[in-house]
């Protein structure tokens, strides 16, 4: 499975660019990362995410702390 998600990444050009801290590895902190499709509910988005260096797998939790109305 996780060999799958490596040749999904090098398909696409490898792991994007646009980093965040976040966006690290919490075991090797390598930024060689990829996410799975992105879950929405109502009070959450969610994102299982895999290390594509040492195989780790977390989920990345956000949620909305603000809005902004723009003109």
């Amino acid at each position: 499975m996780l060999e799958d998600r490596r040749k999904l990444a090098n398909s696409r050009g490898g792991v994007s660019m646009n980093r965040m801290e976040s966006d690290r590895c919490p075991v090797c902190k390598n930024d060689k990362v990829i996410g799975d499709a992105i879950k929405i509910s109502t009070t959450a988005v969610e994102q299982a995410v895999y290390c594509l260096d040492c195989d780790a797998e977390w989920v990345n939790r956000y949620k909305l702390v603000s809005q902004e109305v723009s003109a």
